[in-house]
Formats: structure tokens, C-alpha cells, sequence
């Protein structure tokens, strides 16, 4: 059977192109393409829009993008400002500038530098936060690390989580087996660059429910906390600690309640 050869499309200046099968698909002006692409490449270097979805090896953002349908790629790389209008699956995900995915999303690996905004769930095997992330969904991942700001309206569940507090993080239950949320009191240079990108007004987190096996807390509120071996360090206040062997309670925390179970 002969094998179709894939040519590329590129549009420089004001255009527009249909859908289909491409090598390099470059998007250097405005842009606009009708219908669902397959390429290898897919890259905005301009203003796009995209009726339609997008299947790719690689994907890349550097100027300004917004897909109607779905994405699917080994790569996608956000170092403009895009906009997925349905769900997102991909091998690593990188945003460096900002991005907005209304689907559910999953990657293998998620790297949110920038600010990026989920509208619904976001699963991972491993996920970075060294800018500012909404989740209006649930989050899940093995390992969840965050040296930034977060929004989490539902769950957070993971095997691992540790979060450097820089701003204010909020999410409504979180779980996972080890938890370990610290207060970087020094003014790093990420922490001020960070406080000027994105102004909050304390380095704390917020939550309704923790619950872990190991479990290490500062300058955390929470409603009900609930574990085996459990630290509510400096700048704590909790309503109840439910615990099963240990407890450890710092000088400058606040516990309602405790309780052991």
C-alpha cells in the first residue's frame, strides 16, 4: 500500500486553511483553521484559532492559540497564551505563560510555571507548581510538589505532597501518604518574584480536610485533620486532630480538639 506523503502548512500574514493531515503545521501571523488536525507539529508563533481538534507529537504556544476541540500530543508547551475548549491528554505538559483547559486533562508529567487555569479535573503522574494553578476539579497524581499558589474547588489526592507555602493555597480536601507543608520564612528571590506576580495576602494554606498516614503541617488552617504519625508546627490552627500513634503539637499552633483513634 502506498504511504501518503504529509507536506507542511504554514500561514505568515492573515489566512486561513482547512483541516487534515500535515507534516508542520505553523501558524506565524493570523490565523485560522477549519476542522480536526493531525500533524506532526503543531506551532503558534502568532494569533490562532482552531475549529476544531488537535492530534500531534508536539504542540507548542508561543504566541496565542485557542482550540475548539480536544488536544492529544507527546509534548504540549504553553509559552504564549492558550485555550483548550475540551479535554487535553498528553505525555508532558509544560506552561510558562498562561493557559486555560476547559476539559479534563491528563500528562505523565505537568509543569505550571506560569498560571494556568483547569475547569475541570487534572490527573498526573507527577505535577510541579512554581506559579499559580486553579483546579475547579479534583487534582490527582503520584507525586504532587508546589513552590507556588494553588486553587483546588475539589480533592487532592496523592501519594506524595509537599508544598513550599509561597502565597496563599486553598483546596477543599486533600489525601495522600506522606504530607509535608512548610513556611519558607526568608524572602528567597523566586518568593519575590513570585509575591509580584501574583500579590497574596499570606503564606498559608486552607482547608476543610487533610488526611494522611505522615503528616507535617505549618502555617495551615483546617477544619479536621486525620492521621497516623501527625506535626502541626509554627503558625497552625486546626479545629480537630484525629490521630492514631502520634501527635505533636508546636509552640505557636492552635488545636481546638484532639483525639486519639
Amino acid at each position: 500500500m502506498e504511504q501518503t506523503t504529509r507536506t507542511d502548512l504554514t500561514i505568515s500574514g492573515s489566512g486561513s486553511a482547512a483541516g487534515g493531515f500535515y507534516e508542520d503545521v505553523k501558524v506565524n501571523g493570523s490565523g485560522k483553521i477549519q476542522g480536526d488536525i493531525n500533524c506532526s507539529l503543531f506551532k503558534a508563533n502568532g494569533s490562532a484559532n482552531v475549529y476544531g481538534s488537535i492530534t500531534a507529537r508536539e504542540v507548542k504556544i508561543n504566541g496565542s492559540a485557542k482550540i475548539q476541540g480536544a488536544v492529544n500530543a507527546d509534548e504540549v508547551t504553553i509559552m504564549g497564551s492558550g485555550t483548550i475548549e475540551k479535554n487535553l491528554a498528553c505525555r508532558e505538559l509544560s506552561i510558562n505563560g498562561s493557559a486555560t483547559v476547559a476539559g479534563n486533562a491528563e500528562a505523565k508529567e505537568c509543569e505550571v510555571n506560569g498560571s494556568a487555569t483547569f475547569k475541570n479535573d487534572l490527573s498526573c503522574d507527577e505535577i510541579s507548581i512554581r506559579g499559580r494553578a486553579k483546579i475547579e476539579g479534583s487534582c490527582s497524581a503520584e507525586d504532587f510538589h508546589a513552590k507556588g499558589q494553588f486553587n483546588i474547588h475539589g480533592l487532592l489526592n496523592a501519594e506524595s505532597i509537599e508544598v513550599d507555602l509561597y502565597g496563599e493555597c486553598k483546596v477543599k480536601e486533600m489525601g495522600g501518604k506522606d504530607i509535608e507543608v512548610k513556611n519558607t520564612e526568608f524572602a528567597s528571590p523566586w518568593k519575590k518574584i513570585l509575591r509580584k506576580l501574583f500579590p497574596s495576602h499570606d503564606d498559608r494554606l486552607t482547608a476543610e480536610v487533610i488526611e494522611g498516614d505522615n503528616i507535617v503541617l505549618e502555617n495551615t488552617f483546617a477544619k479536621v485533620v486525620r492521621g497516623n504519625h501527625i506535626v502541626i508546627g509554627k503558625g497552625c490552627e486546626i479545629g480537630l486532630v484525629e490521630y492514631k500513634d502520634h501527635l505533636d503539637v508546636r509552640s505557636g499552633a492552635s488545636v481546638q480538639s484532639e483525639k486519639k483513634v
